[in-house]
């Protein structure tokens, strides 16, 4: 389960087209922004992760707090990496472009707006929608496309600690050098 939750940072997605303006959250952020999220894990014990994405490349950095594991996604090349620095290896495979709304595209979907809520210093507007594993939810989202918190069953999955927006170097973004590569598993 902490694997699905981490994709709450980008990965909401609904099916369908976007109603109108308004109708819809930005779910991909506008700006270089590095939050930190308290995520629930089911046994009630709280998991960190830090979440960087670089606007102008649309790429996205994931680090879980208490793993060798990094995921680098490249949404223009359609490409995630998934990085283990404790072996120092490396898996590449393709992300689902149907699935990511670029910056300033609203979510696909149906959406029902609710309320402006505070979070990590942050309004932001919840808008009710499934995510990306099918799951009905209420997903926290600011104006310029930030996730600050998200629910299952009327119980908080995922909520920012810490939000700083600017510049992220292209470095957070790259591979450390000597990874030895290996091929994605492939379903039973």
């Amino acid at each position: 389960m902490r694997r699905g939750l981490i994709g709450f940072a980008l990965a909401i997605v609904t099916t369908g087209p976007a109603l109108a303006e308004n109708a819809a959250p930005l779910v991909t952020p506008l700006q270089d922004t590095d939050i930190t999220y308290d995520i629930q894990a089911p046994d009630g014990h709280v998991l960190h992760q830090r979440m960087r994405w670089r606007s102008a490349t649309w790429q996205q950095r994931i680090d879980p707090g208490d793993s060798a594991t990094v995921m680098l996604t490249d949404y223009r090349a359609g490409r995630l990496q998934v990085v283990d620095l404790l072996h120092r290896t490396v898996t590449t495979m393709d992300v689902p472009l149907a699935q990511f709304a670029p910056p300033g595209v609203p979510a696909a979907g149906v959406w029902r707006k609710g309320n402006i809520e505070h979070v990590a210093g942050r309004d932001c507007t919840e808008w009710s929608g499934t995510d990306s594993e099918a799951q009905p939810g209420v997903f926290c989202y600011t104006t310029d496309g930030l996730l600050l918190g998200a629910s299952r069953s009327g119980v908080h999955v995922v909520q920012a600690a810490s939000i700083a927006q600017g510049p992220q170097a292209e470095a957070v973004f790259a591979l450390p050098p000597g990874l030895k590569t290996l091929a994605p598993a492939t379903p039973h």
